[in-house]
């Protein structure tokens, strides 16, 4: 569903998603599942017409809390989505945008 055409399709989704993982087990099945990861990151695209990007911030945040989640995010590029919506005030961006950037400066740190 995260694929479909439709906006409202789409946004419904997302939603309902951003719901679900509120509860530990539901957000472990969107774990696993590395698609899904990715349409999610697609879903924050900063356009107009995309109604659903407050609904996937809120379920990003929720899967942010996992560091393998953390790395397909940022290889995903949701870091230069981040950064747009943020600067649209979009709820929740700017900490998630922070989680993420967090996550990548400690990575370079102990690379040594």
């Amino acid at each position: 569903m995260l694929e479909a055409k439709s906006n409202s399709a789409r946004e419904v989704t997302a939603q309902a998603i951003s719901s679900l993982v509120t509860i530990s087990q539901n957000c472990r099945e969107v774990k696993r599942d590395d698609k899904s990861v990715l349409n999610l990151v697609q879903l924050l695209d900063p356009s107009p017409q995309n109604t659903a990007k407050k609904y996937v911030v809120s379920c990003l945040a929720s899967l942010s809390s996992s560091k393998k989640c953390k790395k397909l995010m940022i290889s995903y590029g949701a870091i230069g989505y981040l950064k747009k919506l943020s600067e649209m005030d979009i709820p929740g961006a700017k900490k998630l945008l922070e989680r993420l950037e967090r996550g990548k400066l400690r990575s370079l740190f102990s690379r040594k």
